[in-house]
């Protein structure tokens, strides 16, 4: 029990806390009105978690497939900014502001998985 409040309960409280955080900072600061993008990285990240928990305590087989749903989030959240920008749903500023908030959760992820692999015992 102390494993599963550690490892999975906790870091997914701080996902939500900081996904309200997000989304009032969009709201307040920004004024944007369109989420959809930051819902699917909230899905991506929580993916994302479960297959590093998944690489350093289960099979790295299942791993690749976490990987795999966690590239095909990505790619439909791109799809979704070229889709609205070529139908002109949102104004340039909306994307801008998403297409920034895009990058620095892919790189924050990226360092995360660097940070975290750097830290395993090599064999």
């Amino acid at each position: 029990m102390n494993f599963f409040i550690e490892f999975t309960l906790i870091p997914l409280i701080l996902v939500i806390l900081i996904t309200i955080l997000e989304i009032s900072i969009l709201k307040a600061i920004f004024k944007t009105k369109n989420f959809k993008y930051i819902i699917l990285l909230k899905i991506a990240e929580i993916i994302y978690f479960l297959s590093i928990i998944n690489l350093l305590f289960f099979e790295i087989s299942r791993f690749e497939i976490f990987f795999g749903i966690l590239i095909f989030f990505m790619l439909s959240c791109i799809f979704f900014f070229i889709n609205d920008f070529s139908n002109k749903k949102n104004n340039m500023k909306e994307i801008i502001v998403n297409f920034v908030f895009f990058l620095i959760d892919i790189v924050l992820m990226y360092l995360v998985m660097i940070l975290i692999l750097s830290n395993l015992p090599s064999m």
